[in-house]
């Protein structure tokens, strides 16, 4: 009891409590200062690399993607019109409540229309659109006769019995100004927005035979925290689900509903693949073993890793996507190999005398072991992409975690009473198949040394052939559609909702100025070219809204011609001589006011109602630049609009499936190079701690990995994508043990190579066990991660067991 008590002593315990502490104690000081900015994040775009944009422009990029990445739409569907309104009130009713959500909008009141006339008629002298100032400018000029037909076309309006303006107004606007911004508005909604319009004061469309009534819901900060399960997707879900009955039927778009799909996918994933992990390597060692002492120490271990990793990662990043606890499950085969290794020996070594016996002699493996991953996840941290990043510091953190547990708890257990064996041991010495025995004393190349040998060139080589023959399909593709693909409800609710709103923008122009006056020139002029060059106009942005302060300028120089012809228009509208002039006199004297004054978003001068119609492509000042989005209502012709926008250098096109694409294949290019410095780095260390024979030994292992992983994929036709050469980066670190605990075994004792044997086998087994069930993920990326982490550990197993024959002695 003594000796054990006295493990509080040494100096190994002592580094064990240090290096977690320290972890702890950053991960709280990190919670204290940043409460209420950290957590899990379930985004399916926040698990997307960035992209390799101006770092202004991707930021302006950024907060446009967050902003739409928080709106949902709801629309419900029945063949009777009264009967969807009263479901979606009721929906209204019970959303707009909730805390999880800024805004839920239904209704388009009277308010809003009073609101919109009111500015129209305000601001009527500043309005006109470029186009209407342009003509009047040059009739004054060269007398065309514009001026009376807008004078005329006045007068029809005022007429109109479908006026929406008082004729009141007309003493104030005898040329129907603000009917003609009003009506201009509508127009530019109609082209801009979805294809719904105002009914019994909501938004519905008739489609085959049915009523859709349309809810905006944006999502606030807490509802959008996807990982948590009361967030606002989950409870919209709670909600519909309920009302979904009588020929009510729902149909939901927006980001939010893939990025919760997604999540909860992997949430289900992460449960099946830890459980099923978890249990088949807690079977497997109670075979084994024959003793619960060495499964609780592991699941100890392993328990301890993940902690020690969730902590490092929230510590780093403050927040953690979900998927990296998808891959951060490989800790369950990875983090047990160290383990496995020890309690090898502790049940059968029957020549270690204590849990030091066993340290000293595995020490410089694991060292090596640990040393040869840490540079692999350490080159990891330089991937412009926080996921991978994310990855890297959880799993670096956790495997470090198990190395220390296991050389500096372990070897305190006391050793098993009585004969020490392990059956799995006897096999590998006796029973095993003729390459896992040693060689017999009939000569330096006894048959089974020159069968090991023979197989490896075989690999080598067939694997060089077989690259050779299908070097066409030999190729870095990312295709961002295929990391998540629609599918389900979630695909017939988009296909029903395109076809319903016809809204689908694929892309989008990003427009800059260092002043909201630059920015929104600069938004015309591109608005201009579009309208020329692709005679596309339907389109969303903020100018069509509020001019620049120049157009405005024009406007008014414009109006200032009309009422030249006042007087005319009164005595047309039926006023006296005596009340026209009173009345020309009065609007002269408006304009001279107005003049020199400007509408300004940046001001507030914006009534709300009319902000919230292109406040989704504003995004306003960053680092000193002003920047807008405009929006196409579709894009028909992506090559054409890519070309006008790459005209001029305020505008950037941005096309997200392309653009990601294109940055993950660069990425793919960057981890190739990660791979390589990995390489150069870990055989210079190991020629400092292994003769060259071994140390070219090992590092054969990752090139034949490499090798064999392209021949497969390129039989089967399969493109390198990003995950899948980070996987092969990951699988450089975790192959390179098996070769290491070979090399470090004795050659001449038989009993020390059937333990390291047995130790890497189980090692094996049971990191398949964890990247191999990966491999059947419906998830993409986990998928591509799975199956090449299998292949390498496979290649870098069966590389093992043949370089340990060659290295048997007679």
């Amino acid at each position: 009891m003594k000796k054990r008590i006295s493990l509080l002593n040494k100096p190994y315990f002592s580094v064990w409590c240090i290096f977690h502490a320290a972890v702890l104690l950053v991960f709280l000081c990190v919670f204290l200062l940043f409460q209420g900015k950290k957590g899990f994040d379930a985004d399916l775009f926040n698990m997307i690399p960035k992209s390799f944009e101006d770092a202004s422009v991707r930021a302006a990029n950024d907060k446009l993607t967050k902003s739409s990445s928080q709106n949902t739409i709801i629309l419900v569907s029945h063949s009777d019109f009264d009967a969807a309104k009263k479901t979606a009130e009721e929906v209204y009713r019970c959303l707009s409540t909730s805390g999880n959500f800024d805004d839920v909008s239904l209704y388009a009141d009277g308010n809003n229309v009073a609101e919109i006339t009111d500015f129209m008629h305000r601001c009527r002298w500043n309005l006109l659109d470029e186009e209407t100032s342009e003509k009047l400018l040059s009739a004054g000029a060269d007398g065309s006769g514009y001026i009376e037909q807008f004078a005329a076309e006045a007068l029809e309006r005022a007429f109109s019995p479908f006026s929406v303006f008082s004729v009141d107004a007309i003493e104030t606007d005898p040329f129907m100004l603000s009917q003609l911004h009003f009506e201009r508005y509508v127009s530019l909604l109609q082209k801009s927005g979805m294809a719904l319009s105002v009914k019994d004061g909501v938004l519905a469309s008739a489609h085959e035979g049915r009523w859709y009534i349309m809810l905006r819901c944006l999502l606030s900060k807490k509802g959008a925290a996807l990982a948590n399960r009361r967030n606002g997707v989950a409870e919209i879900h709670s909600v519909c689900s309920q009302l979904e009955k009588d020929g009510v039927r729902f149909v939901f778009s927006g980001t939010p509903f893939h990025s919760y799909e997604s999540s909860t996918q992997a949430s289900r994933e992460i449960t099946i693949i830890t459980t099923a992990a978890m249990l088949l390597v807690v079977l497997l060692l109670l075979y084994i073993f024959r003793s619960p002492k060495p499964i609780l120490a592991s699941v100890f271990s392993i328990g301890v890793s993940v902690c020690t990793g969730l902590c490092a990662t929230l510590a780093v990043f403050k927040t953690m996507h979900v998927m990296t606890l998808v891959f951060g499950t490989s800790l369950i085969g990875s983090c047990i190999d160290y383990s496995l290794h020890f309690f090898t020996h502790w049940a059968a070594n029957s020549g270690a005398a204590s849990g030091a016996d066993i340290r000293k002699r595995l020490i410089k493996p694991l060292t090596m072991a640990i040393v040869s991953t840490t540079i692999c996840f350490a080159m990891l941290l330089f991937a412009p992409f926080t996921l991978i990043r994310q990855i890297a510091v959880f799993c670096t953190a956790g495997l470090f975690s198990s190395f220390l547990t296991t050389v500096c708890l372990f070897p305190s257990l006391p050793l098993p009473e009585g004969t020490r064996q392990i059956p799995l041991v006897r096999f590998f010495e006796k029973k095993s198949p003729v390459l896992l025995q040693p060689a017999s004393a009939s000569g330096k190349w006894s048959t089974q040394k020159k069968a090991s040998l023979i197989i490896l060139l075989m690999l080598f080589v067939c694997s060089v052939c077989f690259t050779a023959c299908f070097r066409s399909n030999l190729k870095i593709e990312n295709n961002l559609a295929k990391l998540y693909k629609m599918k389900g409800r979630l695909l017939a609710d988009e296909i029903e909702a395109a076809s319903v709103i016809q809204y689908s923008p694929a892309g989008w122009f990003i427009v800059s100025g260092k002043s909201e006056e630059e920015l929104l020139q600069h938004e015309e002029i591109l608005c201009n070219a579009l309208r020329s060059q692709a005679g596309f106009d339907r389109l969303l942005a903020a100018s069509q809204f509020v001019p620049s302060a120049a157009t405005q300028k024009k406007s008014q120089q414009a109006c200032a011609l009309l009422l030249q012809h006042a007087e005319e228009q009164f005595l047309m509208l039926g006023f006296d001589e005596a009340e026209t002039q009173s009345l020309v006199s009065s609007l002269q004297s408006d304009l001279e006011a107005a003049a020199g004054k400007f509408i300004s978003i940046e001001n507030g001068s914006v009534p709300p109602f009319i902000l919230s119609a292109f406040s989704s492509v504003w995004i306003g000042e960053s680092d000193g630049t002003f920047y807008s989005a405009i929006m196409p209502n579709s894009t028909s012709d992506k090559a054409l609009f890519e070309k006008i926008g790459a005209q001029y250098e305020f505008v950037h096109w941005i096309n997200t499936v392309s653009d990601i694409s294109s940055d993950l294949d660069r990425l793919t290019k960057i981890m190739i190079w990660f791979f390589a410095v990995s390489f150069v780095l870990v055989f210079i260390i190991l020629k400092f701690l292994y003769p060259l024979r071994d140390s070219l030994q090992i590092i054969s292992i990752p090139l034949l990995i490499v090798l064999v992983t392209c021949a497969v994929f390129s039989c089967f036709n399969i493109a390198f994508e990003f995950f899948s050469v980070t996987g092969i980066v990951l699988v450089f670190g975790l192959g390179l043990d098996y070769i290491i605990y070979t090399v470090s075994g004795s050659r001449s004792d038989s009993q020390d190579n059937a333990l390291e044997r047995t130790a890497v086998f189980l090692s094996f087994v049971t990191t398949v066990l964890s990247f191999g069930v990966l491999a059947f993920s419906s998830f993409r990326p986990v998928h591509q991660i799975g199956l090449t982490v299998f292949i390498g550990l496979t290649v870098a197993y069966l590389a093992s067991i043949l370089y340990g024959v060659l290295r048997d002695e007679a």
